[in-house]
């Protein structure tokens, strides 16, 4: 009976064999490992490693498996490797496996790649590869036998015609010389080099039907596929608006509608809308249209640029076969909700807020806006030891909403003015509701992660400085004039004042509990306070006051915050924000 040994010896004389035949027919790279190191256990590890996840690994012609592979208990000695893939580059390399040794090898496969000629295209197609749009360059066909336009003669390249040659045609056909292209009816083609195997082919042209056709590259051949343009109807698709009422005192997005809808082809169209007396107030018209999706903003002024009245209009879109309306409202009454922005996204002073005006379902305002913003907030220690000026906390970041529930925030601040600088990211993801509980009340509510780094010891450790990863819930009640709301947040954030030792990272659990406030008394102001205890260490309160201008989309916040160390320090902090309605 034959043993493992024995078994494992033949293995090696017949690899040495087949080794050294391989090496005398082809001359093949000898494969240095790029890590080596010992084993414990006087084991051979071999690690094989690509840049193409699942190439087929080969030792001796016998098939292994797929990379990234890690072969063991090989016999040392000299091997047979082959690595590939389809779509790539074979590639074979002679290898040492040593004992006791642990040895690493990257290889890197070449992607082959064939060509595709695609005529009768133009610049304005658009191209797709397997769902991946590729750009491309055209260039014009020269063929034999094409027709001449009509009085052309034959001309070398480079010279003019001379209109008093005349070209005579004694056979009463159609004349046609070699090399020259048809003038009036040139065609185009482009060249796209892609990888080797099956692939997708679309090809896109406004005014066409969509061209498809599965297609087979091989290596170093050039596959030719003539795109057909099949003329398409014309057709008006998707008409839409963007908010079903607005008020156009505002400015940009805030105060104007957008309409859109997509066609098939070319046609002259005429947008207009009318009021409820059926009189036409504002009207546009697209003589040609050059790519399927169309757009038109109107901010509610008539053609003389004139804000209209309140009240209900319908928006139409027509064409010689084909008209749709959408109906839009006129309200002046509307009022954009006025925040601030903190360390948790839109907020009430230093505490994340949840507004109903923007996570409401049949809110138009929430949907998708963004907020970018600017904050500059001196502080000052007031009492303790080393009392007086710290650092001014510079932000800059932006808070996007999106289908009125979801809200994301980013932030990065730096501290002019602090010893040795400092630095600080953060940010924030909050799942926003409201339910309307009659007509002038509704009830939010929702939760929130939140991480955060900084290198900035400006507060004590008991003071919420905006690093660490936490989360939270918030619960309120919103009106359109007064807002009232609790929030939860529980944060584990790292050490700075008591750490000694730079490698000994410490931690430490802060639970904030607050309760905010803010009035409405007009559509252009607010004014709101809080106040907030961290664990049972700290104290925050502060007030602030919120502008927005009706005629712009500007945001400014301007803003104070105590923070009140029991028994040690106190802190104080006036904030200024700016940010911009998109």
């Amino acid at each position: 009976m034959i043993n493992g040994k024995k078994i494992k010896f033949l293995f090696l004389i017949f690899s040495l064999f087949f080794v050294s035949n391989t090496l005398f027919s082809e001359e093949i790279e000898f494969l240095q490992p790029q890590k080596i190191k010992a084993t414990k256990d006087e084991s051979s590890i071999v690690e094989i490693k690509s840049n193409i996840f699942g190439a087929d690994v080969y030792i001796n012609e016998v098939y292994l498996g797929k990379t990234n592979l890690t072969i063991m208990d090989y016999l040392p000695g000299n091997y047979y490797l082959q690595i590939s893939k389809n779509g790539y580059e074979t590639k074979k390399f002679q290898l040492e496996i040593q004992k006791g040794y642990h040895q690493t090898y990257y290889i890197d496969l070449n992607a082959l790649y064939g060509n595709l000629s695609l005529s009768n295209i133009d610049a304005d197609s658009l191209i797709y590869i397997d769902g991946r749009k590729v750009s491309f360059e055209v260039e014009e066909i020269k063929k034999e036998g094409q027709k001449l336009a009509a009085g052309d003669s034959k001309l070398s390249s480079g010279e003019k015609k001379d209109e008093n040659v005349e070209v005579e045609n004694t056979s009463g056909e159609e004349e046609t010389l070699p090399g020259e292209a048809n003038q009036l009816n040139p065609q185009f083609f482009t060249n796209i080099k892609i990888p080797i195997g099956n692939h997708e082919l679309l090809v896109r042209k406004f005014g066409c039907k969509d061209f498809y056709s599965e297609i087979n590259i091989q290596r170093d051949e050039t596959l030719q596929v003539e795109v057909k343009n099949d003329f398409i109807d014309f057709e008006i698709k998707n008409f839409e608006v963007s908010k079903k009422s607005f008020n156009p005192e505002y400015k940009n997005s805030a105060g104007s509608v957008t309409f859109s809808f997509a066609v098939t082809a070319s046609e002259p169209l005429s947008f207009y809308i009318k009021n409820e007396n059926d009189e036409i107030v504002f009207n546009y018209e697209w003589i040609e249209l050059h790519s399927w999706y169309q757009s038109i903003v109107w901010d509610g002024k008539d053609s003389e640029g004139n804000i209209l009245p309140d009240g209900d209009y319908l928006a139409s879109i027509q064409s010689r076969h084909f008209i749709f309306n959408q109906p839009v409202k006129i309200d002046t009454t509307i009022s954009y909700p006025l925040f601030s922005i903190c360390d948790n996204g839109i907020g009430i002073g230093d505490l994340p807020a949840i507004f109903a005006d923007i996570c409401l379902k049949d809110s138009d305002f929430g949907k998708n806006i963004t907020l970018p913003y600017f904050q500059v907030k001196p502080i000052s220690k007031v009492t303790g030891d080393n009392s007086g000026f710290v650092a001014v906390k510079s932000n800059v970041g932006f808070v996007t909403t999106i289908k009125n529930n979801y809200e994301f925030n980013f932030g990065l601040s730096l501290y002019p003015g602090l010893e040795n600088g400092g630095l600080s990211l953060n940010g924030s993801f909050k799942m926003a509701y409201a339910y309307k509980l009659g007509n002038f009340f509704s009830l939010t509510y929702g939760g929130l992660l939140r991480y955060g780094f900084t290198n900035a010891a400006l507060y004590s450790d008991y003071i919420d400085n905006g690093s660490g990863f936490g989360l939270g819930g918030l619960v309120g009640l919103d009106s359109k004039i007064i807002k009232m709301e609790l929030s939860s947040q529980f944060f584990i954030r790292e050490k700075f004042l008591e750490k000694e030792n730079p490698d000994n990272t410490l931690f430490y659990p802060l639970w904030k509990n607050g309760i905010s406030i803010s009035v409405k008394p007009v559509n252009v102001l607010g004014l709101y306070s809080w106040f907030a205890l961290e664990n049972l260490d700290a104290l925050d309160f502060g007030a602030g006051i919120n502008i927005m201008p009706v005629a712009s989309s500007v945001l400014f916040d301007f803003n104070f915050k105590t923070s009140i160390l029991f028994n040690s320090s106190s802190y104080l902090t006036f904030g200024i924000m700016l940010s911009y309605l998109f």
